[in-house]
């Protein structure tokens, strides 16, 4: 499934990839180089909401926040949601298309995870996520803060600063599938351990 951003399919036309198609939206996350990494780890996504009984359903992803290198070495900066690292990813959302990002959200939704909204060009198109505590939010609300003001002044720089997760824990099958209601989950913060 990916979400309503675009498809990012670009033409390079350099000497080394004449005619060559390259669908960033579907990297699994074995085929992200590490240095394109600026942040990553669990996060809780608000994927459905019951809107007559006013519940949110949650489920935690692993999400990956990546700057891409396109044509003419111009990058884009995006963000995968993993539920499976040998699979593509559940969500994809190119950043560009992303006005701003608010520290609380905009309606009343009853978590237990700090929340945080991504908010696009067109109102509507609102994000919700959900972190284990306020750190780890302000962490992502940092690091998607200063790309949207790079991305919307039209000014990329490479001096983001990449962060890595300090925790590792194997990947655990099936975690993901588990619907979550009004977020009544768990999660441990940890990140892929490829193998």
């Amino acid at each position: 499934m990916i979400s309503k951003s675009k498809t990012l399919k670009k033409n390079l036309t350099t000497k080394n990839h004449v005619n060559s198609m390259i669908d960033y939206t579907s990297y699994k996350y074995l085929d992200i180089q590490k240095k394109w990494i600026i942040c990553e780890g669990y996060l809780h996504y608000r994927y459905d909401q019951i809107k007559l009984l006013n519940l949110s359903r949650f489920a935690n992803y692993y999400v990956v926040l990546a700057k891409i290198p396109i044509e003419d070495d111009k990058p884009i900066f995006v963000m995968y949601l993993y539920g499976n690292q040998k699979q593509k990813p559940f969500k994809f959302f190119q950043l560009d298309e992303y006005e701003r990002i608010s520290d609380q959200c905009s309606k009343p939704i009853e978590s237990k995870y700090v929340l945080f909204e991504l908010i696009g060009k067109d109102k509507s198109d609102i994000e919700v996520f959900g972190a284990n505590n306020s750190n780890e939010r302000d962490k992502w609300i940092k690091h998607i803060h200063q790309i949207l003001n790079r991305t919307n002044h039209n000014f990329i720089s490479n001096d983001l600063l990449m962060v890595r997760p300090d925790l590792k824990q194997s990947w655990t099958e099936g975690s993901h599938k588990i619907d979550h209601i009004n977020g009544d989950v768990t999660s441990i913060y940890e990140p892929f351990i490829p193998k």
